[in-house]
């Protein structure tokens, strides 16, 4: 690990004065948060700052987080005023009146739009009682920027506990939403989940925007899988075209547990989404899946670290892209397989679709195997829709654009269809249908119809 260097006095300067701001503000609010953690945290962050540097920075090599920390971004830790109604959040976020959910608005906890109709569930404000002593101890701020910045700021969050040898029957809902805010403003949505033995839940994980203001979105997500337990995870990400969003997610996995988690990307100027799953025992499985999408000058970086820490354990990297006009895409999928990792099975994929000549991917999967008796392989293509596939659909009598259409939607819905919750599933479709007039092909040169093949990394 390369030595931390200690901030310059000036480019954080903000971030330690709303620290002292919200340490004055939270005094008087019986905030169960423990104070030493964050503490620890904002000391942390001015060592390391955010990633800003170029050079030796493999990974952020593709992805430029100088906006992030240029940029004065405000601090809103107090009640907000900012009201959403239910109709507005229904057209926006993934819902059903059957899920138990819990909302918040520019990263304050909405009572009137939460709701936990199962007593057996721990769903609540991370800031409203006493809070699980594994907060913190999944995602280590010491290795990460964001993740210190977050850890220091934490304020209101989700906390979900699932018991032992409990089976949640609906899906469980979590919602972050910006709305307007001017100037622009930071929020640091957190997440606790607490999967106990033998427990088994659907949860959505979504953030969301109803407007088209400039906002940074640093969220971080902790996950505990204790033996026998299956999470289904599922994060969302449809902020708007102006917004930086950095999300941090750790999952711990015990043994004989398993874990799918599925993301869809489609929103923010600048977006990550950092995965890290630590499959710590024998019998831990992961299924990791994403589809991604890219327009205009979007940029979206998926960085996925498998870690095979035990023997018998087994993991699926499965991600696809989709990218047009000038839009940029990053997919980093790294597999460590540890020498005692012995028996262990490990696959990667990442495939991407070019719809113009400006929009570029760079596509990292890798594998790190320091054990010789393992199953594991990857993969990556990146290319435009192939020219006899489009051949046969205009052959047949469709346009082009209807052709190209049904050729992306079909690349898509690989990704789609494997979602289990009925829900989710209908929600994506009805979107990705409504947003197709935005990818379609787009050529890559004057005077030529089909595509050639695209660059590849």
């Amino acid at each position: 690990m390369p030595k931390q260097k200690t901030v310059k006095s000036g480019r954080y300067s903000r971030y330690l004065n709303q620290y002292s701001e919200l340490l004055s503000y939270l005094s008087n609010q019986g905030n169960s948060i423990d104070l030493s953690l964050r503490n620890e945290a904002i000391q942390e962050f001015n060592k390391t700052g955010f990633p800003t540097s170029l050079r030796g920075n493999e990974a952020w090599k593709f992805t430029n987080v100088n906006p992030i920390a240029n940029h004065d971004f405000e601090f809103s830790f107090k009640e907000n005023h900012h009201e959403i109604s239910l109709e507005i959040l229904q057209s926006i976020a993934p819902w059903s009146d059957d899920w138990d959910t819990i909302t918040f608005v520019n990263g304050q906890f909405c009572q009137q739009l939460s709701k936990n109709q199962n007593p057996k569930i721990v769903i609540k404000n991370i800031a409203s009682d006493k809070t699980h002593s594994s907060l913190g101890k999944h995602a280590d701020f010491k290795t990460n920027g964001f993740i210190a910045a977050n850890t220091a700021f934490l304020n209101q969050g989700a906390e979900v506990i699932l018991p032992k040898n409990y089976e949640a029957k609906t899906p469980i809902n979590i919602v972050n939403v910006s709305v307007c805010q001017n100037p622009a403003l930071v929020v640091y949505p957190r997440t606790l989940i607490i999967m106990e033995p033998n427990s088994s839940a659907s949860i959505i994980e979504s953030y969301v925007s109803t407007n088209t203001d400039t906002q940074f979105t640093n969220a971080v997500s902790e996950i505990s899988v204790e033996r026998g337990s299956k999470l289904y995870h599922h994060r969302l990400l449809l902020e708007n075209s102006s917004t930086f969003h950095i999300g941090s997610t750790v999952v711990d996995q015990k043994q004989d547990s398993f874990f799918q988690t599925i993301s869809y990307s489609e929103g923010a100027k600048v977006a990550r989404n950092d995965l890290l799953v630590r499959l710590n025992e024998p019998g831990a499985r992961c299924d990791v899946r994403g589809l991604y999408f890219t327009e205009q000058n979007r940029h979206i970086d998926n960085h996925i670290d498998v870690d095979h820490a035990s023997h018998h354990t087994y993991s699926k990297q499965h991600f696809k892209g989709i990218l047009a006009d000038k839009s940029r895409a990053v997919f980093s999928g790294r597999t460590l397989i540890q020498q005692h990792a012995q028996k262990s099975e490990a696959l990667q994929s990442d495939k991407n679709l070019i719809l113009s000549k400006g929009a570029r991917i760079n596509t990292k999967p890798s594998l790190e195997i320091y054990a010789d008796d393992i199953q594991a392989a990857h993969g990556a293509t990146a290319g435009a829709i192939p020219d006899d596939q489009i051949m046969y659909m205009l052959a047949r009598g469709l346009d082009m654009e209807t052709a190209t259409s049904f050729l992306i939607q079909g690349f898509a819905n690989e990704i789609i269809d494997s979602i289990s919750l009925e829900g989710f599933k209908q929600y994506l479709l009805n979107h990705f249908e409504s947003s197709m007039p935005k990818f379609r092909f787009q050529g890559f040169g004057k005077g030529k119809v089909f595509g050639g093949p695209a660059d590849r990394v």
